[in-house]
């Protein structure tokens, strides 16, 4: 019932076949009782809002199998696979502009999501270390959105993959590294360019024609960061010298893209993140 709590069973298994190896299941439902306000092709001002008696909480029926093995005596395996059942979903109804309740400014719908992961870590020795690797789909349809059709939401990543390594030159030294890649985010692209004018104004107001909602995706990002660390002392005090470059190869990913309708021509422009960022700190306890 509507602003009554949810029951969420869980369950979780696991049964260990030999000392290197075991299997795991697990299902679970889950409620959420807050709202996404996100614009389509923006995420930093993303506001999570309470929802009220007339929309039901969003529901997810999660389901994962997985296996745990270690091959080595210093590398452990995980691979787990998952599928989510989404219920009550919710969109921004950006056209919204008042409204009495919660459901007035959100397209309610359904949902899923499915996909793999693999993690592996190295926690012994000089070098140390781990990767992640995950591949996933995300479908959701909403009644009032793209017509009714199948597509995938803005926060759908196919692939999502970062390894760490940390490894020890000496008993003073040490150095690491950490790249990541993922799958870029999807955004609304625009079709046309229309004007709309009051009588006795020029220039009048420059509007964009959206696609389907989310139909095309920006480039992938990826990123190498690298560090050393130097353990000393000042004044007989424990310190550290810590050196740290953000982003190696001075990589400019997308943080989002935009249709610039100043000119009389619509330009399309990216707002790119930062390029290389070299840091040095220095840390004493005392």
């Amino acid at each position: 019932l509507r602003g009554i709590g949810k029951l969420d069973p869980r369950v979780a298994v696991r049964y260990q076949i030999n000392p290197a190896l075991t299997v795991k299941g697990a299902f679970g439902v889950y409620h959420q009782y807050f709202r996404l306000a996100s614009l389509p092709d923006f995420s930093f001002f993303d506001t999570w809002l309470p929802t009220d008696t007339t929309v039901n909480p969003s529901q997810s029926i999660q389901y994962v199998l997985g296996v745990e093995t270690r091959p080595l005596w210093d590398l452990d395996v995980n691979v787990d696979v998952y599928y989510k059942d989404l219920n009550n979903i919710s969109e921004l109804n950006a056209l919204a502009t008042e409204g009495a309740d919660v459901a007035d400014f959100f397209y309610n719908g359904n949902g899923e999501s499915f996909g793999a992961e693999l993690f592996i870590q190295k926690k012994a020795g000089r070098f140390t270390g781990w990767a992640g690797y995950a591949v996933g789909w995300v479908n959701v349809r909403f009644d009032n959105v793209n017509e009714g059709r199948w597509f995938s939401p803005k926060w759908d990543r196919r692939h999502d993959f970062k390894v760490v390594g940390q490894y020890k030159l000496s008993d003073t030294w040490e150095v690491g590294a950490t790249f990541t890649f993922q799958t870029g985010q999807r955004y609304t692209s625009m079709s046309s360019r229309i004007e709309s004018r009051l009588p006795g104004e020029f220039p009048g107001t420059p509007l964009t024609v959206p696609v389907d909602r989310y139909n095309l995706r920006l480039p992938p990002s990826h990123q190498l960061n690298i560090n050393a660390n130097w353990k000393t002392t000042i004044f007989d005090l424990p310190a550290r010298l810590l050196i740290d470059i953000f982003n190696v190869y001075s990589r400019r990913d997308i943080w989002f893209r935009f249709y610039n309708t100043d000119g009389e021509v619509t330009e399309v422009e990216d707002v790119e993140l930062l390029p290389i960022l070299p840091t040095v700190a220095l840390e004493v306890k005392f």
